[in-house]
C-alpha cells in the first residue's frame, strides 16, 4: 500500500517519506519515575566513541531528549539513542569516504533538519 501511495501521490517512496517525515509532528509521552513522581523532558548532551583507523573518536551530540526526576534520576530512550548512533556512525562514515573533515559536535535539530 506504501509503494502504491508513493507512486499515485508523489512518484517515489523516496520523496513520500521525506514528505512524511518533514511533517511529522510527534508527542512525547508521559514518564513516571519509580519514585512515584512525573519525570520532565530535559536536553543533555551525549557522547558517540567510534573507532577511525584504530584510533578512538568521539562526537558529542547536543540536545538529546532524556527525561529527569527531581530525585535526579535521568532517563533516556534506548531505542533512540541505538538509532541515533547508527545514524552518526553513518554520518562519519560518509565524510570519511568522502574525505571531508570529521565533525566534532552534532546539534539534534540541526541533525533533523537535513536531508
Amino acid at each position: 500500500m506504501f509503494e502504491l501511495k508513493a507512486a499515485l501521490y508523489s512518484g517515489s517512496t523516496e520523496s513520500l517519506i521525506r514528505e512524511a517525515v518533514s511533517q511529522f509532528k510527534g508527542e512525547t509521552p508521559v514518564i513516571s519515575c519509580r519514585c512515584g513522581q512525573v519525570m520532565k523532558r530535559v536536553k543533555r548532551t551525549k557522547e558517540y566513541e567510534f573507532d577511525v583507523a584504530g584510533e578512538k573518536y568521539v562526537v558529542k551530540v547536543y540536545n538529546v531528549p532524556a527525561h529527569e526526576c527531581a530525585c535526579g534520576t535521568i532517563t533516556f530512550d534506548l531505542m533512540f539513542l541505538a538509532k541515533l548512533e547508527e545514524v552518526i556512525g553513518d554520518e562519519v562514515l560518509y565524510r570519511l569516504n568522502s574525505r571531508q573533515p570529521l565533525p566534532e559536535e552534532i546539534d539534534l535539530y540541526d541533525l533533523l533538519l537535513a536531508e
